[in-house]
C-alpha cells in the first residue's frame, strides 16, 4: 500500500522543516495574489508580503523591456530576513530566510530555488495555475 500524496501546504512546510534558517515559502500569480503561503511556527509573516511579488514581477518585466535582459531571481536584504524572489511563469516565488544575526545563508536559497523549480509539487502548481489563467482569458 503506497502513501498518500502530500497536499501542497505538506510539501512545503516539509521543505522549511528540513532547511535550517528558512522561515516562509509565499507563492503569488504574478499581480501579486496569494497562492501558497506557509509559516515555520517559530516565525512571523515573511516581510513584504504580497505587495513585494507583484513588484518584483512587474520590475523584472520592465527590465527585459528596456533590453537588459531577463531578471531571473532578486535577493533582498529586509528588515532581518534575506529575502529571495525568482518568477517561475506564472509564478512568483519568495523565500525568507532569518538573517538577524547576519548568518543568513543565500547559497541555500538559490539552491532551494533550483530545487523548487525541479519538484514535481511545483509543476503540478504551475500547470493548475496556468489552466486557470487559460480559463480566466477565455472569458474575458
Amino acid at each position: 500500500m503506497g502513501t498518500a500524496p502530500q497536499t501542497f501546504d505538506e510539501f512545503f512546510l516539509n521543505m522549511l522543516a528540513s532547511h535550517r534558517g528558512l522561515e516562509a515559502i509565499a507563492i503569488a500569480d504574478v499581480n501579486g495574489a496569494s497562492i501558497v503561503k506557509v509559516v515555520a511556527p517559530h516565525a512571523e509573516d515573511p516581510p513584504g508580503g504580497a505587495h513585494l511579488s507583484a513588484a518584483y514581477a512587474m520590475a523584472a518585466e520592465q527590465v527585459a523591456k528596456i533590453c537588459l535582459g531577463a531578471n531571473r531571481s532578486a535577493l533582498l536584504f529586509l528588515e532581518g530576513h534575506l529575502v529571495l524572489q525568482y518568477l517561475d511563469g506564472p509564478l512568483c516565488v519568495t523565500l525568507s530566510a532569518d538573517n538577524r544575526d547576519g548568518a543568513g545563508n543565500a547559497g541555500l536559497l538559490y539552491r532551494l530555488m533550483d530545487a523548487l523549480r525541479a519538484s514535481p509539487a511545483m509543476r503540478a502548481l504551475k500547470e493548475h495555475v496556468e489552466k486557470e489563467t487559460e480559463l480566466d482569458d477565455t472569458y474575458l
